[in-house]
């Protein structure tokens, strides 16, 4: 059985090619070392504005996330000045009871509790 480095080395269309000379591997080098310096070769502006959309578009995430949480889990059970028993003249506070709420959506929920109803 062949091993992968047999089959590489078959594979491999320069292998019949002679090596680059000296000279050449130098020449090779040297344009590289020019081109890297010229200037306009390496541009950070746009990687800079770049960064910056990012970091926007993430904080803007963040921001929206946690209001959408914060806004579906939010208690919305109605402060203690609501939940007072609803009264009317002669009748004592234990009689009568109301639980008001809120939904997320918008939609208040009142509870009357009378412990004297009789249907």
């Amino acid at each position: 059985m062949t091993d992968v480095r047999q089959l590489l080395r078959d594979a491999d269309p320069l292998i019949h090619e002679p090596e680059l000379s000296p000279e050449d591997a130098r020449d090779i080098r040297q344009t590289i070392v020019v081109a890297a310096r010229e200037p306009g070769f390496r541009d950070d502006q746009w990687q800079r504005a770049l960064m910056a959309a990012v970091a926007m578009l993430v904080l803007s995430a963040v921001v929206g996330v946690d209001r959408w949480w914060s806004s579906r889990f939010h208690s919305s059970i109605a402060p203690e000045a609501d939940v007072a028993p609803a009264m009317e003249p002669g009748r004592s506070p234990a009689a009568r009871r109301q639980l008001q709420f809120a939904t997320p959506g918008g939609t208040r929920v009142i509870w009357v509790f009378d412990s004297k109803f009789e249907p």
